[in-house]
């Protein structure tokens, strides 16, 4: 069987919807198939060479590779930061005019070469299954224009129309986009409260096109190797604690834990990495000083191995039902004791920590500052029970790379099966 993944980025600074497709390709592999990648690719964010490698095929947008004077730029030493950056637009036009197409013509030309190759591919390499994997929903929308006799499919891991990250004055539009798409989708892979989402905004009635496919963030070969050990924290000692991913001013801040480091030992360190929320970051720093280091945007790479290295994991989740941080189940992985910081039970983040021994959910409209605090430091104190791998893939079955990998699968040659 050959399939064709469409996705935004293949970066090493690809967020998390090409990382979760990542460990899918290496299961589906194994099922004697045949698995292609259609990407942008540009100079702020270049397809990596190593991730390309993960696919039998990759291809990537040309309109993505168009440099005007890239020699003689190599040659020219600026020091100024405003011509650097005018001679980098003026270098590199199609990168500009994708940010244009997408910001301000609803990603129409975009969409359109993505089509185009998409058909090429297809046809070329006789592909039976197209899936495209969103977010950005551009992706989803070219997969469903494309003139194929392929499945289409898509992987929606985070909703659309009912998306708060997008600006809310297109809400309407945007439902209305979404219920044309999926008409023209043949199946629909989603998490539960993507799937919810959908069916209670009634912008989809057709549940047979619906297949739950968690986010598949545990990769089950790494959780049966590696020996994972008991780790215990000495308050004398200075702690370190990890947060990766990406800040939001209203959806994921973090303001309510950086004012909970104020109350925390001095040898408590919060180390951030991602990006989002600046501003907030920096007048905290004057506050918090050492207690917070600020790492920036980093490759996914160098974030894992601080993850690893972390004494404590700290995620916040979002302030909103219907979307999950996927760094919930990249943490829950390690095994390490993880720190959750949610506004109520409700936070989807908080159920799922709900369900793990080492974590603690803390709840900001339960308890005063000092309060959670004190709960944090005699969390890290205290010693908690090993997470057994047994236990975890019990508990965590449906977020296992085999699980969701064997359930796309199933899906397409069940309809496959059914068209025929």
């Amino acid at each position: 069987m050959n399939i064709l993944f469409v996705v935004n980025s293949l970066s090493e600074f690809a967020g998390a919807n090409v990382n979760i497709i990542r460990n899918l390709v290496r299961i589906i592999k194994r099922k004697q198939c045949q698995v292609y990648v259609l990407a942008k690719s540009d100079c702020r964010r270049p397809a990596s060479e190593k991730i390309q490698e993960e696919f039998d095929a990759s291809y990537l947008l040309p309109s993505d590779r168009h440099e005007i004077i890239s020699k003689l730029y190599e040659k020219i030493e600026i020091n100024n930061k405003r011509i650097k950056e005018i001679i980098w637009a003026i270098n590199h036009p199609g990168v500009i005019w994708k940010g244009i197409d997408c910001s301000i013509l609803d990603a129409y030309w975009t969409r359109r070469e993505y089509t185009k190759c998409i058909e090429k591919i297809c046809k070329e390499r006789r592909i039976d299954a197209v899936i495209g994997v969103a977010a950005p929903y551009y992706i989803v929308r070219a997969v469903s224009d494309a003139k194929v006799t392929s499945i289409k499919a898509a992987y929606q891991m985070d909703p659309y129309t009912n998306n708060y990250t997008l600006c809310k004055r297109t809400k309407a539009r945007r439902k209305k986009v979404e219920k044309k798409t999926i008409d023209k989708l043949d199946i629909l892979f989603l998490p539960d409260f993507v799937k919810d989402d959908l069916i209670n905004s009634r912008i989809c009635d057709e549940r047979r096109k619906m297949v739950d496919a968690n986010l598949p963030c545990i990769v089950v070969d790494k959780i049966l190797q590696l020996d994972f050990r008991m780790e215990t924290c000495r308050l004398d000692d200075n702690i370190n604690l990890v947060f990766a991913g990406r800040l939001y001013d209203d959806i994921r801040n973090p303001g309510p834990l950086l004012q909970l480091l104020d109350y925390m030992p001095s040898n408590f360190r919060l180390h951030i990495f991602g990006y989002g929320c600046e501003k907030q970051i920096a007048e905290a720093k004057k506050t918090l000083g050492d207690k917070l280091i600020y790492h920036g945007w980093v490759a996914k790479g160098e974030a894992d191995d601080y993850v690893k290295k972390a004494d404590i994991l700290v995620n916040i989740d979002n302030t909103i039902k219907n979307q999950m941080p996927s760094k919930t189940i990249d943490y829950i992985c390690q095994r390490k004791k993880i720190i959750n910081i949610c506004i109520s039970r409700d936070c989807l983040g908080a159920k799922l920590l709900s369900h793990y021994s080492r974590g603690l959910n803390v709840y900001l409209n339960e308890g005063s500052l000092a309060e959670n605090a004190e709960n944090i430091i005699d969390f890290v104190k205290n010693n908690s029970q090993k997470v057994s791998t047994e236990e975890m893939l019990d508990k965590y079955k449906t977020y296992t790379d085999y699980y969701v990998a064997n359930i796309i699968l199933d899906s397409i040659i069940r309809f496959k099966t059914s068209r025929y």
